[in-house]
């Protein structure tokens, strides 16, 4: 039975119930930051505690001793065994599809951590649970990405939002919200965004107990400003680069030099995301024929990682608010949830419960016949961050 599809709590229940057993001693696909980041956050103690296998793609892991266990190739893992895999990677769907060549089946064999969490912690302690949300305060950018998955290219006109409409949003989130484990602060290029420190700030005034992390997604091309730099230290905030360098674009790779020796002299929480490619995600027209069934099937195998919060609303996929916003496409009020909507707290709770887990009310987004999104069935690899032509 697929998880994203069912929605009958009972099943639900039974699945937290036979994983949380099946998981007494933990198989774990994937030892990166993923699972680093869920140690000091939201995981059950027994969870947190208990390990039982560790199985990760990086040959440099394989061997090691973690936590008393030898690290292993996922050649390792055999059909019919019995045991049970949580999956900590961000590349879920890349992981997904090697463990069903392996003949595993997603939710019977294998689970994405976040969705066993996420109910889990409903379940187990009535409470909302998100694992990733994404906060674009800006749609300014220091670089003009040709295939942005933002869609920035397409902006005629590119807008900050006001730090008083960023402080509304959070305060809306958490009166249903109880943890969300990483909050990513994005544009555009944030480091742009001239009330970032003080957005920062009030995070940590006011829901600093309600969330594990937070990490600002930055290009590399700006450093941040001395302020920004006391609260990284202050508040252990993680910088995530996108290393762009095989762009070529001018002047970047020194750029970049100055910022990651800055993080590293200041012993600033960093990490350097490299990509080998990107993938095109405006599909120009490519799924307007889809029927609603095939729609549907795309939004499940794109399985969308990109939770977003603006606008008073709770954005299952954070890129439909940029594509409405840049004019690529109309969302409606079948594409997000209003937090402002009058509605019982548990009813408002549930439903974006569902909506984070991949459950939606119409079965996929209008945004899905616009976008490729991460849906294997779909590929159209280009080269990373390639720069719009001037002229």
């Amino acid at each position: 039975m697929n998880l994203l599809i069912e929605q009958n709590e009972k099943y639900l229940e039974e699945f937290v119930a036979e994983w949380s057993s099946a998981y007494a001693d933990g198989k774990v696909f994937g030892f990166g930051m993923s699972y680093k980041a869920m140690l000091p956050s939201f995981l059950p103690s027994e969870m947190s505690t208990k390990l039982g296998g560790i199985y990760d793609n990086n040959a440099e892991m394989q061997g090691k001793i973690i936590n008393g266990h030898k690290v292993l190739s996922p050649s390792a893992i055999s059909k019919g065994s019995g045991e049970k895999y949580l999956v900590y990677t961000v590349d879920y769907v890349g992981v997904k599809n090697q463990l069903a060549f392996l003949g595993l089946t997603e939710y019977e064999d294998f689970c994405r951590y976040s969705d066993f969490l996420c109910l889990w912690h409903w379940f187990k302690n009535s409470t909302l649970f998100i694992p990733t949300l994404h906060v674009s305060v800006t749609t300014k950018c220091t670089l003009k990405c040709e295939s942005c998955n933002m869609f920035m290219p397409k902006y005629q006109e590119h807008v900050s939002i006001s730090l008083d409409e960023l402080k509304e949003d959070l305060n809306k989130l958490f009166t249903y919200v109880d943890y969300i484990q990483d909050l990513e602060i994005l544009g555009g290029e944030p480091l742009l965004y001239k009330e970032l420190s003080q957005y920062i700030q009030y995070i940590y005034d006011n829901y600093s107990s309600q969330i594990g992390a937070v990490s600002i997604i930055t290009n590399g091309t700006l450093i941040p400003d001395e302020e920004l730099m006391r609260q990284a230290k202050r508040y252990n905030i993680r910088f995530v680069i996108s290393d762009y360098t095989p762009a070529q674009v001018a002047g970047y790779p020194e750029k970049l030099e100055k910022l990651l020796s800055l993080f590293e002299k200041s012993n600033i929480h960093h990490r350097l995301s490299t990509f080998a490619t990107w993938k095109e995600f405006d599909a120009s027209g490519e799924l307007s024929t889809l029927t609603t069934n095939e729609l549907r099937d795309h939004y499940i195998r794109c399985s969308p990682p990109f939770k977003g919060l603006a606008n008073g609303r709770f954005y299952p996929c954070h890129i439909t608010w940029s594509a409405d916003l840049s004019g690529k496409m109309q969302d409606t009020a079948s594409d997000y949830i209003d937090l402002s909507v009058s509605s019982t707290s548990s009813d408002l709770k549930y439903n974006i419960l569902r909506a984070n887990m991949g459950w939606w009310k119409n079965g996929h987004l209008a945004l899905c016949q616009f976008c490729r999104g991460c849906d294997a069935a779909f590929p159209n690899e280009i080269p990373v961050a390639r720069q719009v032509k001037k002229g």
